[in-house]
C-alpha cells in the first residue's frame, strides 16, 4: 500500500491540474467571445446583438422592428447605426456599422446537439453584460419545425444574445422564453441564421 502512495498524490494533482485546465478555458472562453458582443437599444426596448463580420452585428428581429435607428454600444463605445436586412419568420435583423466600430466575428458551429453545454452572453436591462451558463435541452430539425430549445436562464434585455458552445461557436440566438415553460429558452437553429447571412453575402 505504501508504494501506491506516490502514485495516488501523482493522479490527484494530475487531476487538479486537469479541471484547473477546463475552468480555464471556459474562461478564456468567455473572456475572448465576450469582446464580440454589444448592447442594442431602439426606443424603449433593449437587447442583445453580436458581430457576425468586421462591420455586421446580428441581433433579434424583435428587438429592432420599431423601425427607428438602433444605438448600438460596445467595449469601444456606441452609436446609432441602420438595419439592412430582417427575416421576421426567422426573427432575425442584420445591423451594418462603419470603420469607428468593428468587431471581431464569432465563429460558427457545424451542429448543435441535445445535452451538450451552452453559454450565453448579453446585457440585463440596468445589468452590466451577464455570462450564464445551461445546456442544450432539444434540437427540432425536421420539415414541420426547427429550432433550438435551451435550459438556460433568460431575462429581459438577453434577446438577441448568442448562444455558444464550450469552443466559443455560435449554436443559436436567444429569441425568448419558451411559450409553455418560462424556464426555457428558445433559440433560432443554427442553419436558419447561416442561411440568413448567406442571402446576405456574409459567410
Amino acid at each position: 500500500m505504501k508504494k501506491l502512495i506516490p502514485y495516488l498524490i501523482i493522479a490527484l494533482i494530475l487531476m487538479g491540474a486537469s479541471l484547473l485546465s477546463e475552468e480555464d478555458k471556459q474562461i478564456s472562453m468567455v473572456q475572448n467571445s465576450s469582446k464580440s458582443v454589444v448592447s442594442i437599444l431602439q426606443g424603449l426596448s433593449i437587447g442583445t446583438g453580436f458581430f457576425v463580420a468586421e462591420n455586421y452585428i446580428l441581433t433579434a428581429y424583435h428587438v429592432v422592428d420599431e423601425g427607428d435607428e438602433t444605438h448600438v454600444k460596445s467595449d469601444r463605445g456606441g452609436t446609432f447605426y441602420d438595419i439592412v436586412a430582417v427575416d421576421k419568420k426567422f426573427d432575425l435583423a442584420l445591423i451594418k456599422t462603419d470603420e469607428y466600430m468593428i468587431g471581431k466575428p464569432l465563429k460558427f458551429a457545424d451542429s448543435v446537439t441535445s445535452g451538450q453545454d451552452a453559454y450565453t452572453i448579453g446585457f440585463p436591462r440596468f445589468l452590466d453584460k451577464m455570462v450564464v451558463k445551461g445546456l442544450v435541452s432539444h434540437v427540432y430539425d425536421n420539415d414541420k419545425m426547427r429550432g433550438t430549445i435551451f435550459d438556460i436562464h433568460g431575462y429581459e434585455g438577453g434577446s438577441g444574445s448568442p448562444l455558444l458552445n464550450s469552443k466559443g461557436e455560435v449554436i443559436g440566438l436567444l429569441k425568448g422564453l419558451h411559450k409553455s415553460d418560462t424556464s426555457f429558452i428558445t433559440s433560432v437553429h443554427i442553419k436558419d441564421i447561416k442561411s440568413f447571412l448567406a442571402r446576405n453575402g456574409i459567410q
